[in-house]
């Protein structure tokens, strides 16, 4: 499934050396992000070789729903931390 865009102007990411195939891949769900005020956004991270940070993928919904179904088949939701950003919603692996 192709993914919306990349993230909005001004906005940044952390490279990450190698492959994509050689990291944990984490969609990390926030809701009426700074830099995305108008609905909820899935962001994918990548971690692993001591290395970890966000990409510059994303999948954008005015819905939570609408987000959720954007993401890969096969995931486990984790449920957000009291200790997350307050923008977190939940972080599938």
């Amino acid at each position: 499934m192709p993914l919306d865009k990349e993230l909005p102007a001004g906005a940044t990411a952390t490279p990450v050396p190698g492959k994509p195939d050689d990291y944990l891949h984490i969609w990390t769900v926030y809701k009426r992000p700074t830099d995305y005020p108008h609905g909820f956004v899935a962001r994918l991270h990548l971690v692993g070789s001591g290395m970890h940070g966000p990409t510059n993928l994303a999948h954008y919904g005015a819905t939570l729903d609408a987000v959720r179904a954007k993401l890969p088949n096969g995931l486990v939701c984790m449920q957000r931390n009291e200790a997350d950003e307050a923008q977190i919603v939940e972080t599938w692996l």
